[in-house]
């Protein structure tokens, strides 16, 4: 997630403490893992539960929700301002120092976080759980740890235990760390024939599998199928681009091909200094294909594959983007449709609110399995009940490929 802060901020000078229970070597944290976010549940001060989305494309841990830190009291020192994902959007934070975070047993002191002024990012409607805040690099950094998506598990070691030669089955990456954010170099093939050497940002933030910046090489040309949209949404709002498939990426000898990607132009006028000159973004939809370890003293990441690793990638059939809502986050917008496809064909708006899909109340489904179904079979048949200005409709359509 792109949080990039227009005034000089130093927290690496700030003392981190951490301890593990009974002296252990390593603490497993586990997670849950809603459409697309790793989601961890944060202790604060000792007392008060939140849930942070895991972020290593974030170089802060944020809480997100002001009108929480004012009921918890929390003391702000300075203010900043931020740039949104747009890059031209201003936000504004606060710093709060000193701060206690634990992890299931895993206890961090004199923390620094940032306090946004306004729920900027509603992680709340595209994860469909209440979440607080975001676990940033100034948190993990010091420590080496292990994402093993399939057990739904995150393990901190702390360097003085840990020893590489240990990783069985791991192949090993050099990362580059700036400001905290581990960036890989690979080689993709976007075109046919067309390959080039990429640096991207790994960012288990992004929900997404990757992300590029047209314009940041000459080399990188969209593919000629592609689709206009929605891409993603961070700070400043929603972000529009492309969506296509390329014909190929390889991280050392692991190939993907066909992977959708979600192609975003930058305007030339733009400041982009502080993408560290990256060409995109690698987010989980990728990355949950192996066990990760992080090992930022070193400047490595270490890769085991998942079985089927390399299987095809599904994409949306329907042209709907969802997003959660009300108290219980259990009613389900339509947020976003894109032009041409089976819902814009069938009638569906934007502001639909979801009642029913094929003859079966909301109530049944979570905003990650209504996007799974979303996601099925060519010619599956869906049938949606909304409830647009107070009155029921119902739609049907046929799921297709779009890209």
């Amino acid at each position: 997630m792109a949080l990039v802060l227009v005034a000089s901020l130093s927290l690496a000078a700030q003392p981190h403490g951490f301890a593990a229970p009974n002296g252990t070597k390593k603490v497993v944290i586990p997670f849950s893992f809603h459409n697309g976010f790793i989601v961890v549940d944060v202790l604060y001060q000792g007392f008060f539960p939140m849930k942070f989305v895991f972020d290593t494309g974030a170089e802060y841990t944020i809480i997100t929700k002001r009108d929480i830190a004012e009921s918890l009291g929390v003391n702000y020192t300075k203010s900043y301002r931020i740039l949104g994902s747009d890059m031209t959007t201003e936000l504004v934070a606060y710093l709060s120092r000193g701060v206690e975070l634990e992890l299931n047993g895993l206890l961090a002191t004199s923390q620094d976080l940032l306090v946004l002024e306004d729920d900027y990012f509603r992680l709340d409607e595209f994860t469909g759980v209440p979440i607080q805040g975001i676990l940033g690099a100034n948190f993990f950094r010091h420590l080496i740890f292990e994402i093993n998506y399939r057990r739904q598990t995150i393990t901190f070691y702390f360097p003085q235990y840990f020893d590489p030669t240990d990783l069985r089955g791991f192949t090993t990456l050099d990362i580059d760390v700036v400001r905290g954010k581990p960036y890989l170099k690979c080689e993709l093939e976007v075109r046919t024939d067309e390959a080039m050497q990429a640096k991207l940002l790994l960012d288990t933030g992004a929900s997404l599998g990757l992300l590029l910046h047209t314009d940041s090489s000459g080399l990188l040309r969209m593919p000629e199928n592609i689709i206009p949209g929605a891409i993603g949404s961070g700070l400043g709002g929603q972000l529009n681009g492309y969506l296509g498939r390329i014909e190929r990426i390889q991280l050392d000898d692991f190939f993907f091909s066909g992977l959708v990607v979600n192609f975003q132009q930058m305007e030339e006028a733009l400041d982009t200094s502080f993408l560290n000159n990256r060409n995109g973004i690698l987010g989980n939809m990728l990355l949950h294909r192996f066990i990760l370890v992080f090992d930022y003293f070193r400047e490595k990441v270490y890769l085991r594959p998942q079985r089927r690793y390399n299987k095809g990638f599904r994409y949306d059939r329907s042209g709907l983007t969802l997003i959660a809502s009300g108290v219980g986050l259990n009613n389900f917008l339509i947020s976003n449709i894109l032009p041409h496809s089976p819902a814009a064909e069938a009638g569906l708006e934007v502001g639909d609110q979801i009642i029913g899909i094929n003859g079966l109340n909301r109530r049944f489904y979570d905003l990650n399995h209504l996007n799974k179904v979303l996601q099925k079979r060519v010619g599956k048949r869906i049938r949606l009940k909304v409830i647009r200005n107070e009155q029921k409709k119902t739609f049907q359509f046929q799921l297709r490929d779009l890209i």
